[in-house]
């Protein structure tokens, strides 16, 4: 099974959800391997998925970019291209011998990776079983992921799930959210983060919550 986690923006818990979801994997007896294609400014977060992972990827992933900017320009400024069908490849190569394989994309959904392709054609390309969509739980929320499913909505995505990840510094909305988005109707909440290590029991709850979502344990 192959997962794809985007974000509605980027420095929003995109990690920690992954980090939790690959710990929580471990502890169930599932093999699974994180990988991060594309590292932008010296990212460790690709490193700490690979530490996480039972399957510890060798290989470097296909875009170390060392500027702390979108992709796109970060590649451009390194005098590169990012290739999808490059990074389709490694992930096949990496997941191999994995029962799932969890990829964490660079920025949000609609984060440009060159020209005319952003984050949204990766994901179609990767074609994976399921799509984590991770937002912070803070004000705003309700804004940007009701942008975020409306531009998706026509798109041909894989099965979309929905996960909060709590701020460390929350506002009066935070703890609200996955609540109010159900109410309104904009989308239904897989499972809410806190804002804790990986390995806090907290955090391996929500793990499960989610992992029983996408049936990959038992509710």
């Amino acid at each position: 099974m192959r997962i794809v986690v985007v974000g509605t923006g980027t420095g929003i818990g995109k990690t920690h959800v992954c980090l939790a979801l690959a710990g929580q994997m471990g502890r169930e007896g599932i093999g699974c391997v994180g990988l991060k294609p594309v590292e932008c400014g010296g990212d460790e977060d690709g490193r700490a998925l690979a530490r996480q992972s039972a399957f510890h990827v060798k290989p470097k992933p296909p875009y170390r970019l060392t500027k702390p900017v979108s992709p796109h320009r970060a590649a451009r400024e390194q005098g590169m291209h990012i290739s999808l069908a490059r990074i389709r490849a490694w992930v096949r190569t990496a997941e191999r011998g994995s029962l799932v394989s969890l990829v964490e994309t660079a920025g949000g959904l609609f984060t440009p990776l060159a020209r005319r392709r952003t984050n949204a054609d990766l994901v179609r390309a990767l074609a994976p079983d399921a799509l984590l969509v991770v937002a912070p739980d803070r004000l705003g929320v309700l804004h940007d992921l009701t942008a975020l499913l409306r531009a998706a909505r026509d798109l041909p995505l894989p099965p979309l799930h929905t996960v909060l990840s709590r701020p460390g510094k929350p506002d009066t909305s935070t703890g609200t959210n996955a609540d109010e988005l159900e109410r309104l109707g904009i989308c239904r909440v897989a499972a809410v983060f806190p804002h804790a290590p990986p390995h806090a029991t907290t955090s391996r709850h929500a793990a499960r919550q989610l992992l029983a979502r996408l049936r990959l344990v038992a509710g």
